[in-house]
């Protein structure tokens, strides 16, 4: 094999590690195109899991359409004008409890030491966020349910969407939510963000992709 293309060869490996090493730093964000980045502050304790659940779109910035899932099970739509809306959030996390669907969370994240939950590559539509019960201080909490908007046109690395997550006394019997370990899927089996999941996944490709080149280079110069 000619010495320039074996230099050559490698180079491009070196070149294609060092943009892995760049794209996986911390604080580097990756997205889908169209996805953004949702923010949630306010939570009570480190790695305390949260969860958002796709449930339906925003239809000219008026009114939430709910996904069928929800509306065979008796949710109707509903403008952001209507009072009703206040209880939407606990209509819908009744449903998920109890529905036969087993609807699953489209993304899960745990907080970080701030403490914050940071969801990445959040696709646009109405989530509904809520979480896993938690104890502090020997008192039981859960999280009080929310509709959250990820609209169109996010910019995503300045325009993340944020939201403050509120808390109340643990009510009895309630229950702990989908353990963050599920594999949750969005609608259409597409596997969704678990946290910041595309670091692993964009270093697997571009490992697998670098071997291959320098294999096929070596094997075509032979």
């Amino acid at each position: 094999m000619d010495k320039k293309l074996r230099i050559g060869t490698w180079l491009l490996i070196a070149a294609t590690l060092s943009v892995v090493v760049w794209m996986c730093m911390p604080g580097r964000v990756h997205a889908a195109s169209g996805s953004s980045q949702v923010i949630i502050t306010n939570c009570l304790l480190p790695d305390q899991t949260l969860f958002l659940y796709k449930v339906g779109r925003s239809a000219g910035g008026k009114k939430i359409e709910f996904d069928s899932v929800y509306t065979r099970n008796g949710i109707r739509n509903v403008s952001s004008e209507d009072k009703r809306i206040r209880t939407v959030p606990e209509e819908l996390l009744g449903v998920i409890h109890k529905s036969e669907d087993s609807i699953q969370p489209a993304y899960a994240a745990k907080a970080d030491e701030k403490p914050e939950c940071h969801f990445y590559g959040v696709m646009p539509g109405i989530y509904l966020l809520t979480g896993k019960d938690v104890s502090k201080q020997g008192t039981g909490y859960c999280v009080v349910p929310a509709l959250i908007e990820v609209p169109e046109g996010q910019e995503y690395t300045k325009d993340a969407v944020k939201a403050a997550v509120k808390f109340e006394l643990q009510k009895r019997d309630a229950g702990d939510g989908p353990p963050a370990e599920e594999a949750a899927r969005e609608e259409g089996g597409k596997t969704p963000a678990t946290g910041d999941t595309s670091k692993e996944s964009t270093w697997a490709f571009l490992m697998g992709l670098s071997v291959l080149a320098g294999a096929f280079v070596q094997y075509r110069w032979r």
